[in-house]
C-alpha cells in the first residue's frame, strides 16, 4: 500500500520498483532454446504435375537430376592425385614375409614399405609380424601406461568403457 502524505514528493515509479542493479539483458536462461528447423512446406518447389484423378503433385526435389560434372569442369586438385599402384609381386611378398620373420625388430612396416615402394598399412596385411614382437610391442606400451598419472589413466579408461558401447 502506497502511502502518499499532503506535499510530500511523489514517489518515483518505474517498471520495477524493486531493481537493485541487477541486469536482466545479460543473464542466462537456464535452459536452451527450442531449435529453429524449416518446415517442408518452404521447401522450393520444383514442379508441379496434374494427375490423372485431377490431384495435383508437388515435387520439392528436381524431378530431372542436372548432369554430371566432367572432370574438366573442375578445380584444380589441391594437391596432386596420387595414383594407386599395385605392383609388388607375389615374389617381393614373399620376400617381405621371410624378412620380416627374420628380423622384425630391423624390417619394421615403415621400413618395408620405403624399399618396396607402398604403404606401410599394405605391409602389415601381407607381412604381419610375429606372435612374439607383437607381445613384445605390448609391453612396450603398457610400460608408457604405467608411467601415466593416475587422472590420465583414469580418462582412458572412460574413454575404452564408451568405445565398448558403440
Amino acid at each position: 500500500m502506497l502511502l502518499l502524505f499532503r506535499n510530500a514528493p511523489l514517489p518515483i515509479l518505474t517498471s520495477r520498483p524493486f531493481s537493485f542493479g541487477v541486469r536482466f539483458y545479460a543473464q542466462r536462461k537456464n535452459h536452451a532454446r527450442k531449435p529453429k528447423a524449416p518446415t517442408k512446406l518452404f521447401a522450393p518447389i520444383y514442379d508441379t504435375v496434374t494427375l490423372d484423378d485431377g490431384s495435383l503433385f508437388v515435387a520439392r526435389k528436381p524431378l530431372n537430376e542436372p548432369p554430371p560434372i566432367s572432370p574438366d569442369e573442375l578445380p584444380p586438385p589441391i594437391k596432386p592425385v596420387k595414383e594407386k599402384a599395385y605392383h609388388v609381386t607375389e615374389d617381393q611378398i614373399q620376400e617381405m614375409q621371410s624378412l620380416r620373420l627374420e628380423d622384425p625388430k630391423k624390417w619394421t612396416r615403415q621400413k618395408l614399405a620405403e624399399k618396396y615402394n607402398c604403404s606401410a598399412f599394405y605391409v602389415g596385411i601381407v607381412a604381419p609380424t610375429t606372435e612374439k614382437e607383437k607381445q613384445r610391442i605390448a609391453r612396450r606400451l603398457q610400460h608408457r601406461i604405467n608411467k601415466f598419472s593416475e587422472k590420465r589413466k583414469y580418462f582412458m579408461k572412460i574413454r575404452e568403457e564408451r568405445r565398448k558401447l558403440w
